[in-house]
């Protein structure tokens, strides 16, 4: 159930700008405080292993999606504890890892690089190097995209990468033009069948403009290889255009303030 209303909200959360989603964030935190407060941030050894992902859904959405200062400052805490040894539950840690490469800086930026190069094990180095494209400074985001073309990636991971950094909410956008910039770079160097994955993330490109550019780049650059899960993927970007053009108004409504 949390599950499909965390859905919901990371939706509304990309349909709503300024003042609106700040008090859509306060909303979240209203919600969102209760449930972290019962489950709390310890996991007790006799925990069911759906209560701990629980908690970890819910500590970081708290900490992104409602923007609450204490759960990022916990998480940050969490992550650099999980990152020295410390025995730090599995679902907390994944979920830390993610929270501070949203807002994340520099020499996050740098440390999650170490790890992706000097993680423990392979599924660590693999969460710190898909956080990566969790990053929102512009300069750091660019130059993670640049990464995926160069050795630093290995061929095999990029394309699913990069189609993790078009659903960054701030830096998606960025993300695709760098895909439709690259694109003969990117057929040259991944596996056909892992093309598609391209333009998987650009769902979460919501603005009719941005369904224009991508439409038009498809119709010039076509997957033979995976027609149908294309026409799929622009279908699903299609429906999620018209829902935020349904919702969009009512939502800025609903969080404007007014009475």
């Amino acid at each position: 159930m949390w599950q499909l209303i965390l859905t919901g909200l990371s939706w509304c959360d990309r349909f709503l700008e300024d003042e609106a989603r700040d008090r859509f964030r306060d909303h979240v935190r209203d919600l969102l405080r209760p449930a972290m407060n019962r489950l709390g941030w310890d996991a007790s050894p006799d925990e069911p292993d759906l209560v701990r992902a629980l908690r970890g859904t819910l500590a970081q959405a708290l900490a992104v999606l409602g923007d609450d200062p204490e759960a990022r400052a916990q998480m940050r805490e969490l992550e650099g504890d999980a990152r020295g040894g410390a025995d730090v539950d599995a679902h907390l840690a994944s979920a830390a890892v993610q929270v501070v490469a949203t807002n994340g800086d520099a020499g996050d930026f740098t440390r999650y690089w170490q790890m992706v190069h000097d993680g423990v094990t392979p599924q660590e180095q693999l969460r710190y190097l898909y956080a990566l494209a969790r990053f929102r400074d512009p300069d750091l985001f660019e130059s993670f995209l640049v990464s995926t073309l160069t050795d630093d990636v290995r061929a095999q991971d990029a394309p699913f990468l990069l189609a993790t950094a078009t659903t960054n909410r701030d830096m998606g956008d960025r993300a695709w033009r760098f895909i439709a910039d690259h694109w003969d770079e990117e057929l040259a160097r991944f596996a056909s069948s892992n093309i598609i994955s391209l333009a998987s993330g650009a769902r979460f490109l919501t603005l009719p403009e941005q369904q224009q550019r991508v439409e038009e780049f498809f119709r010039s650059h076509p997957i033979p290889q995976a027609a149908l899960m294309l026409d799929q993927t622009l279908e699903r970007q299609r429906i999620y255009v018209a829902l935020r053009e349904r919702a969009a108004k009512d939502l800025a409504q609903t969080f404007s303030g007014s009475s």
